[in-house]
């Protein structure tokens, strides 16, 4: 497990990177399929306009469209569902996933409930952004190393 200190300073220097990046100017934004399939992206953040959510510890916390189905990671629980994908748009079914206890700190229902709210996407300047429908927020991802 990564102390406390280890967690604060990963989350911060993703969200510095992500600040930077999206101060740039980048290519335009990639709402084709292929920008999101068979990449493994890490949660970084939930943004809404009712607060930010940090990824405590983004690698516990993944997704993966094959293209067939989606392959989550959940903390210390593993699981996926069905998913459609078109265009700038993307939607999950129902989710599931293993069961295990998770530690104390997990945010495995939040990201699962989130994911589950999920209604857009794009890839800007390296970071998949997931939209929520109307003006509702977006989580953000970016590629597991």
């Amino acid at each position: 497990m990564m102390s406390s200190l280890t967690r604060t300073v990963i989350s911060g220097l993703a969200l510095l990177f992500l600040a930077a990046t999206s101060a740039c100017v980048g290519a335009k934004p990639q709402t084709s399929p292929q920008a999101v399939l068979g990449t493994t992206w890490q949660w970084i953040a939930t943004i809404t306009p009712q607060e930010t959510v940090k990824a405590i510890e983004p690698e516990r916390y993944t997704l993966l469209l094959d293209e067939e189905r989606l392959v989550a990671r959940f903390d210390c629980n593993r699981g996926g569902g069905q998913y459609t994908l078109e265009e700038g748009k993307l939607s999950f079914g129902m989710l599931m996933s293993t069961r295990m206890m998770c530690p104390p700190d997990s945010q495995d229902m939040l990201f699962m409930r989130d994911l589950e709210r999920v209604a857009t996407f794009r890839v800007e300047d390296g970071v998949l952004h997931l939209g929520f429908a109307g003006d509702g927020g977006e989580m953000q991802f970016l590629p597991l190393p």
